[in-house]
């Protein structure tokens, strides 16, 4: 018994192409060029031209390259009765690259810009891909592993003018990006239907022609001969597809196997029924349905004169499979009987519904059916574990619980007549920051067995990011160091220099290395896109040249050397150290520093990082009356400072756009007296949005709410003339479910904010405390944003800046929160996992979702 997936060479090399522009290559490296001088790798650029490909080999004569047909995949295949390998050809996948070439001169002129390419290479790698079963005992299921390894490298028409050695360099290129081995874990599917499933043997091909490619994998050779063989390799997988970018196969096998065992356990549980001869089914292919007949005998099915009489009775239990609509599977139940004894006919005056109530009730129970759980499993699980398989060629893992992706409702068309409609929800996430979807379009019947087919929506090419500004300061003597705590400190005299990268996810500062240093001159150290360049022992006399490689280019930056540290500037520090030990002295009587705390939610390979915004929640307990607390990014700017309640606990929430997030946050305790205070309690949470879609708007907002409900939610939209209603279930394609004109209304000079909604009557805003805070007129925003420890609250902005007031006693409203820049609540509503924004300067609304989160456990953390 198998299953199979197949892919559309379109679908599955976008696929492959984008894993490959996700990795982080750059390659430090310099060749002799045609004429003998150096040239510098400065990019590797991933194609657009990716090609599937049988196995094929490259051989040179002359430098003419040779290309021929192979076979070096040696495969195992197991059956009961035999263990035995062959050689077929692997499935190859042939990606376009260019190298960029640069020259060191070219380098050192041009510094922190980038450099045009002196020599562009256009070659393609070609990867062999193999699906194995990784299990060390014959016979027995396993995961899978979807590896993919380099065969070799097609030069092209470049290879006219390369000798071996330059081939061979320029090799090194391509070894430097491979892609990562996946496993395919069938826990998922083992859960759905409900039996231990896995690989006993597996394998990918493609057609001659290279138009599609099939996973499939046995995981019973038992009671059917195995389906990986030396055809599915050589004569290539039949086609599925039929137009469709994907489509699964399940073995009728499995189906049938499943359900006579179901359907026999359900009758014998019955008493007053007999089973004479099991039930057995067939695949009714043409007609894409499931056939099970059975011969059992109805006791006493009616009273006659002497003895009740018993009925015998043929079953046909049909099971047809279509699609309605896009992702409605429908599934037609229908249970048909002969009677199979003329005299039981005759001695027993039968009714149309006679059967029904015994074997009906036996197999359609509680007016659903009894076995379509099963059933549904058997057809849908494969579906699901290979529509992740997907997601594993960018090796991303299987969803835990593939259950949570189907909805079933099912219902009684009459006694012989059942109906159930299985929504199929299967969204994977095939480019950063894009949720695709596979679309089932089409359930149909070969003789194999069921196949489900559809589009996949949404698949888009990954954007490759970018290098920006590239900022360099030069070697200078200055105070290096910062308060430790405990009336300690680690200042000190020192010089360095610094280089700073302004990158855009998925491009990065790859290594940075010394040209031309004598050894023990200068030290490089890296931290993210930050460089530092230490002189070991300064001054130094000589320049530093550094090499600084990235995935968007090669810079060559020099730095003049080094100057010794003259009288005038050392006096100078010295007294800005002594002023730096005496602020820590200051700082240490009067604030503790609570932490520092690093954004560790990463959405390296999930989301663009432009298109996020961090949300960060911190709560301290702890505190005494007085204290104040200091939220401070690592440039100094203090961005919320925060008084506690009466409790002593300080809520502070923060968001910041991806250009303007910081890496880490500190926390400052004030207090106004110099004695002991409790140790603190910190605990922190860092939430992820990524931005999934944004909807014009066509007049000014006034209002909006996501509904809480996390199977359906939807979006409330009030404009000025309008009020809409939104479908979000999918985040990157919400539906527009509503659109009706209301009264227009004139947009008030501020924005209004009440909890997890945007906007309010106004009649919800405190007056008399807005009146005490501010002249009649003068605020712009003014909203009721929930902070823990404060029963009522009040947030008002006006051209003087932001904060929020303690209104508990309206008639005196205390400050609580003094904010840098406008509240992120502004023009924001919220709900779980899903956050929309409005933006007035572009008159547009976005809609934000959870791409992850992050929770520290609650911590002490000392004065």
């Amino acid at each position: 018994m198998y299953f199979e997936l197949q892919l559309s060479a379109s679908v599955f090399t976008r696929m492959v192409r984008n894993r490959l522009r996700s990795l982080a290559v750059g390659i430090d490296l310099t060749i002799p060029g045609q004429d003998g001088s150096p040239l510098v790798v400065d990019q590797v650029v991933i194609g657009d031209a990716t090609i599937l490909q049988r196995e094929q080999a490259i051989d040179y004569t002359n430098n003419v390259p040779q290309v021929r047909d192979a076979a070096t995949q040696t495969v195992w295949t197991f059956s009961p009765t035999n263990y035995y390998d062959y050689i077929v050809p692997y499935l190859q996948l042939k990606q376009e690259v260019k190298i960029l070439f640069v020259r060191p001169a070219d380098l050192e002129t041009n510094g922190t810009a980038p450099t045009s390419p002196s020599l562009t290479v256009t070659l393609s790698p070609v990867f062999n891909i193999a699906l194995t079963p990784n299990t060390a005992n014959v016979g027995v299921g396993a995961p899978m592993t979807l590896s993919y390894t380099l065969s070799y490298v097609d030069f092209g028409i470049a290879s006219l003018t390369m000798t071996d050695a330059q081939r061979s360099q320029i090799a090194q290129v391509i070894g430097g990006f491979g892609i990562a081995p996946s496993t395919v874990d069938f826990s998922a599917l083992t859960k759905t239907l409900g039996r231990p499933v896995a690989a006993i043997n597996a394998g990918i091909a493609c057609d001659p022609s290279g138009t599609r490619v099939a996973f499939r994998a046995d995981f019973d050779v038992y009671a059917s001969p195995p389906a990986i063989n030396e055809f599915f390799f050589e004569a290539g997988p039949a086609d599925l597809l039929a137009g469709k970018d994907w489509a699964m196969l399940m073995d009728a096998n499995v189906l049938i196997a499943a359900s006579e065992q179901k359907i026999k356990t359900a009758l014998a549980a019955r008493a007053n029924l007999k089973i004479r001869s099991d039930p057995k089914g067939r695949w009714d292919a043409p007609q894409t349905t499931l056939r099970v007949g059975a011969e059992i005998t109805i006791l006493a099915a009616c009273p006659g004169f002497i003895d009740d009489i018993d009925m015998d009775v043929a079953l046909d239990l049909g099971a047809f499979f279509h699609v309605q609509s896009d992702d409605h599977l429908i599934t037609d139940y229908r249970l048909g009987s002969a009677k199979t004894n003329s005299g039981q006919v005759f001695g027993c005056a039968l009714t149309g519904a006679l059967l029904y109530p015994f074997a009906g009730a036996a197999l359609f129970a509680g007016g659903k059916i009894g076995w379509t759980d099963y059933l549904g499993g058997i057809g849908f699980g494969p579906f699901f574990a290979f529509g992740q398989l997907v997601g594993v060629i960018n090796a991303q893992g299987l969803e835990d619980n593939i259950s949570k992706s189907l909805g079933d409702t099912c219902h009684k068309v009459n006694d012989e007549e059942y109906q159930c409609t299985t929504i199929v929800n299967q969204m994977i996430q095939l480019v950063p920051n894009l949720n695709s979807r596979l679309v089932l379009e089409k359930a149909s019947g070969v003789p194999e067995g069921l196949v489900m087919s559809g589009s996949v929506s949404n698949l888009g090419e990954l954007p490759v990011g970018d290098i920006g500004d590239i900022r360099i300061r030069p070697f200078t003597w200055q105070v290096i160091g910062g308060c430790t705590g405990n009336g300690k400190n680690n200042f000190r005299i020192g010089n360095r220099a610094t280089i700073s990268v302004d990158v855009t996810s998925p491009a990065k500062v790859v290594s940075a290395r010394l040209l031309d240093a004598p050894q023990g001159g200068y030290a490089i150290s890296i931290n993210d896109n930050v460089l530092t360049i230490t002189p070991t022992i300064p001054p130094v006399p000589y320049p530093c040249k550094v090499r600084l490689i990235t995935t968007h280019g090669v810079r060559t930056l020099t730095f003049p050397p080094a100057q010794p540290l003259g009288d005038i500037e050392a006096q100078k520090l010295a007294a800005d150290l002594l002023g730096a030990v005496l602020t820590c002295y200051y700082w240490e009587k009067r604030f503790t520093k609570v932490e520092e705390i690093r954004w560790l939610v990463d959405p390296a390979f999930h989301v663009v990082h432009g298109e996020t915004v961090q949300f960060w929640q911190i709560l301290v307990k702890g505190a005494a009356v007085g204290d104040k607390l200091n939220v401070k990014t690592p440039d100094g700017q203090t961005v919320m400072t925060a008084h506690p309640s009466s409790h002593g606990s300080f809520h502070a929430s923060l968001m910041f756009a991806a250009h303007q997030a910081p890496a880490e946050i500190s926390l400052e305790l004030e207090r106004p007296h110099d004695d002991a205070a409790k140790p603190l309690e910190l605990a922190i949470q860092q939430t992820l949005y990524a931005r999934r879609a944004t909807l014009p708007m066509y007049d000014a907002v006034r209002h909006m709410e996501i509904s809480s409900d996390l199977h359906q939610p939807q979006l409330l939209i009030m404009t000025v003339g309008q009020r809409q209603r939104w479908d979000v279930r999918m985040p990157t394609t919400p539906r527009l479910l509503e659109a009706t004109a209301r009264p227009a209304e004139p947009v008030a000079d501020f924005v209004m904010h009440c909890g997890e909604r945007m906007g309010a009557a106004a009649s919800e805003i405190p007056s008399k405390a807005l009146d005490r805070l501010v002249p009649e007129g003068e605020h712009q925003a003014v909203g009721r944003p929930r902070v823990l420890g404060f029963p009522e609250t009040l947030y008002v902005r006006t051209h003087r800046g932001a904060a929020v007031y303690d209104i508990s006693s309206p008639g005196e409203p205390r400050e609580i929160h003094t904010l840098s820049s406008p509240g992120w609540f502004e023009n924001t509503a919220t709900s779980r996992n899903l956050m929309a924004r409005y933006d007035h300067h572009r008159h547009v609304v976005e809609i934000y979702e959870v791409a992850g989160r992050h929770t520290l456990g609650t911590e002490q953390a000392k004065e």
